[in-house]
């Protein structure tokens, strides 16, 4: 009974030591553009007499392509030409790889790279393997503010925010960075939401505000100044006027925010029987750059 015991321990023993992968399969999660660290640390155990072998393989997150070698280290040379995609981008980080140590970095990471890698060593008898799933994010960026209506006092119209790219989840949040920081009471539910809905805009909303754009991988941020001012009127019946005497009158409205019918793209002098009459004096227009 005791020879047996003592067999069973030394066989456990000898399982113990024999070669190990010490990294734990975990998930990783990267910017697009970044570079990923993949670790895979081993053990060799006293048995493990054979030619070292270290094969990374890529099962990619579409289903449909089959598991690519992407690296190799076998005969005591580096093949990393397996895999057109990451061609370039895929190396280990140890010059030593007998030393325990079979990580890579894949570097300049793009979306296609998402999925599950393999690491695999074996030296004969022994043989372990570890995987470990890469995700890759886009951080936000591009982010534009802007505003979708007219500011003016009564009026309603939104404040919106835009990034051009970004993974999701996508978190917003909006401050008021000038004026009074204090933000009106109807617009703190939307204050974490890509658009604010102003109702009935008063001269207290104008301010400078900045939308932050967070995902897991990065954030970006836009700014945006709003200013509120009083409704524009058509200025044309104010602006016609009694003119002097052989005064020349070229008729253009850059001031008035009311276009007027235009012929040609000149606009036209419409008025009324009242304003006929304050421009009385007026002897000499130059209708000719309306009717040219």
């Amino acid at each position: 009974m005791a020879l047996l015991r003592f067999v069973l321990l030394c066989g456990f023993a000898d399982f113990a030591r024999s070669l190990s992968i010490t990294t734990p399969e975990q998930m990783i999660e990267k910017a697009k553009g970044e570079t990923a660290y993949l670790p895979c640390k081993f053990t060799l155990g006293p048995e493990d007499q054979g030619p070292l072998d270290i094969e990374w393989l890529l099962s990619p997150a579409d289903n449909q392509k089959v598991d690519q070698v992407i690296i190799l280290y076998s005969g005591d040379k580096i093949y990393d030409d397996y895999y057109q995609d990451l061609k370039g981008r895929v190396h280990f980080t140890s010059t030593d790889l007998k030393s325990g140590d079979a990580s890579i970095n894949v570097t300049n990471l793009q979306l296609s790279d998402i999925g599950t890698y393999q690491c695999k060593v074996k030296k004969a008898p022994g043989v372990g393997n570890k995987k470990i799933q890469l995700t890759v994010l886009v951080k936000p960026s591009g982010t534009r503010c802007y505003i979708d209506g007219s500011e003016e006092i009564g009026s309603d119209f939104k404040l919106k925010c835009e990034p051009r790219e970004g993974s999701l989840p996508l978190r917003y949040e909006w401050q008021k960075l000038s004026n009074s920081q204090k933000l009106p009471t109807s617009w703190l539910p939307e204050m974490t939401s890509p658009v604010i809905s102003v109702k009935n805009a008063t001269t207290e909303y104008s301010g400078t505000y900045s939308c932050t754009v967070k995902n897991r991988v990065g954030s970006d941020q836009c700014l945006l100044r709003l200013d509120v001012v009083p409704r524009k009127t058509c200025l044309l019946q104010r602006a016609v006027r009694p003119l002097l005497e052989a005064t020349s009158a070229a008729i253009t409205h850059p001031w008035d925010p009311c276009p007027l019918p235009t012929w040609k793209g000149i606009p036209r002098l419409s008025i009324t029987k009242y304003q006929a009459k304050t421009l009385s004096a007026i002897l000499r227009v130059r209708l000719s750059q309306l009717l040219r």
